[in-house]
């Protein structure tokens, strides 16, 4: 039997992310399939890092398809950092303090400058 990307990606389906509680595929998290015979590789986009969350997702996609597809598949994961899936609020530049205006010229509506 070979193994095809969406029973990969149906199989991954089971593993939900610890903390967003949704699984990987609706999340976005898994790119980059690649199956020749029984080895299978994918990438594992995270929006941050944290080795010990991407440790145990890892271990969690591996038990997935060794339990759906295949138990004696190689499998490869290579974990990416993806910033701009991040849930929080972007950082954002510090701002100038907001100076004062001042009417300098009350009454004066226009000003012309000469050179």
């Amino acid at each position: 039997m070979s193994i095809n990307k969406e029973q990969i990606k149906t199989a991954l389906a089971h593993v939900l992310h610890p903390t967003e509680k949704q699984d990987l595929i609706s999340l976005d998290m898994i790119h980059d399939i690649i199956i020749q015979d029984k080895y299978i590789s994918f990438t594992l986009e995270m929006p941050e890092k944290n080795d010990a969350l991407a440790q145990q997702i890892q271990r969690q996609c591996e038990e997935a398809i060794h339990k759906f597809i295949d138990g004696e598949a190689v499998v490869d994961i290579q974990v990416g950092i993806n910033v701009s899936k991040r849930k929080d609020k972007p950082e954002q530049a510090p701002q100038q303090p907001q100076q004062k205006q001042e009417e300098v010229l009350s009454g004066v509506k226009n000003i012309i400058a000469v050179a």
